[in-house]
This record gives C-alpha cells, structure tokens and sequence, in this order.
C-alpha cells in the first residue's frame, strides 16, 4: 500500500478547515459591521432608548434624548428614520403638555409615513387648543385623505369643533353636516358638539349698560340681573347700612359733620363700586358659560383621535 504524502493528516486538515471557517466568520461579520454607518448605529440606539423612556412615562427625558439626536444627525438619516424621530419627539412634547413644540414635530413628518395621519391630527387638535384657529384648520383642509371615510368624518368633526370655539356657527352647520353618526369610534362626540353648539346659541347676551343701571336704582340689582344672585344679596345690606348711616349723620348732626363726611364719602364709594362691579359680573358671568362650554368642546375633540389613532 502506497501513502499519498502530498495530503496532509487528518487531524490537521480538520484545524484547518475550522481556521477557514472562523476566518470567513469574521469576514463575513467585518462587512457587515461596514454596511451599518456610524450614523445609523447612534440612530438605532437612541431611538430604541427614547422609546424605552416614553414608555416608561419618562417624558422629559425622553424629549432630551429625541432633540440630542435630532441635532446629531441634522440632514444624515433617511426619510423613514427622520419620520420616526420627528413622531416620537412629538409625542414626547404631546405628553409633557408642551403643544406648540409638539405640533411643530408633527407637522415634519412626511406624507409617506404611516404616522402621518395621526401626526397631522394631532397637531391640529394642538393649534385648536392653543387657538390657533386658522391654522389648525389649514393644517385639516391640506390633508390628502383618499377614500377613507372614517378620516374625513373625523375631519369634519375637527373642524366643527374648531370653528364653534372661534364661534363661527354658520360654519359648524356647514361641517356637522358630514357627521353620519356611524362610527362608534366619532358617534358620541359628535353628539355633544351639536348639544354645545345649541348650549352656546343660548347662551344669555345680557347688557352691562342695564346691569349698571339697575344696581344704581337698587344696589345689587345688577348683579342679579347678571346671574348671580348671591353677590348682589351680599352687596345689597353693607351698602344699605352705609347708606342708612350717612343719612342719620346728616339728619342729626349736619352734612359738615366729620361722621357725615366719613359715611357719605364710604357710602359713595360702595355704591359707585356696586354699579361698576355689577357691569363687570354680566361679562365674567358670560365667559364662565362659555368657558364651561369650550373645555367640553376640546374634550369632544381629544377622545375621537385616541380612538382612531390610540396612543
């Protein structure tokens, strides 16, 4: 039997071809490593990091980590990428009550992401909040929503609901006249946009010229004419018995009286007072109505967008 001394043993041949394959690993692994920029590294960790953060409610941070990275990587990531950031940093701002910055995040997201409806939604609803009427309404009307009608019901409540805190009623007709009240997600808030459209219509446009008035006939007068009985029970008696005090100083000891000066003059500046106040109470009484009001209204414009967009 004749030895092939050209092959080399067994044994080393099988070091040799492991050495061969751990060498290609690490190859194999090197080019890879080289497809992943620096760039895309640090995005991928900061971004995995924020979103830990906003999930563990720790907003500040979070919006801290999302605007380094922001800056970081100004004009280096892809659409996709910067979408990404834009939405979660949005977010991050949405959660800390922060909407003018958040809006503003939301707006950068582009029309190719899947979050674009919901980052224009949602900057809207902030602009309205702010009341920036006109241009959270602009912001509605430039959405491209193809043949969704559930967004489009959703975009006309948005905008019924804007115009009735910017108290346009000839446009909220115009847009509850989308509400089809079929979708479980809209039906209930569009109810109570028309129950506050109704309320704000009857809301009582009292004169201050008349409320004045009658507190100069009969102080406090006024006051319960502005809706608020209470206050002019309660300015009715001091000034009475200021009044009930100068006359009597007057009567008895003369109108040059020290006593008399001090009551009257006491006296004058209550009732003055009163009349005043009492022209003040029916505008504060008015903006409390319509202040009531609106909080529903930017609450009937909230909840629609967690049922559609959840988060």
């Amino acid at each position: 039997m004749t030895m092939n001394t050209d092959r080399p043993p067994d044994g080393l041949w099988s070091v040799v071809r492991v050495v061969s394959l751990c060498l290609g690993f690490m190859v194999i692994c090197q080019w890879a490593a080289a497809q992943v920029s620096p760039t895309d590294s640090l995005y991928r960790q900061e971004i995995d990091f924020g979103q830990y953060l906003l999930n563990s409610q720790q907003y500040d941070d979070a919006a801290l980590v999302f605007a380094k990275l922001d800056t970081a990587t100004v004009g280096q990531l892809d659409k996709s990428q910067a979408d990404s950031l834009h939405f979660l940093n949005g977010w991050a701002y949405y959660n800390l009550k922060q909407l003018l910055p958040s809006s503003e995040q939301f707006l950068q997201v582009s029309g190719n992401s899947t979050k674009y409806h919901a980052s224009r939604f949602f900057a809207a609803y902030q602009l309205t909040y702010k009341e920036y009427y006109p241009q959270a309404a602009g912001v509605l009307n430039d959405l491209y929503l193809g043949e969704d009608s559930l967004l489009a019901e959703l975009r006309s409540l948005q905008l019924s609901g804007n115009v009735l805190l910017h108290r346009n009623y000839k446009e909220f007709e115009k847009h509850a006249n989308g509400f089809t009240y079929s979708y479980y997600q809209l039906q209930k808030e569009e109810e109570n946009l028309q129950k506050a459209y109704h309320q704000l219509m009857k809301v009582k446009r009292r004169s201050p010229f008349v409320a004045g008035l009658l507190s100069a006939v009969v102080p406090g007068l006024g006051k319960v004419y502005a809706g608020k009985p209470k206050q002019g029970i309660a300015s009715f008696f001091p000034i009475a018995l200021l009044g009930a005090q100068a006359f009597e100083n007057i009567h008895k000891r003369g109108i040059k009286n020290g006593f008399s000066i001090f009551y009257t003059g006491l006296f004058s500046v209550f009732y003055i007072g009163n009349i005043w106040g009492s022209a003040l109470s029916v505008q504060i009484k008015q903006q409390e109505r319509y202040h009531e009001i609106d909080h529903h209204i930017l609450f009937d414009l909230h909840i629609p967008l967690r049922n559609v967009f959840g988060n």
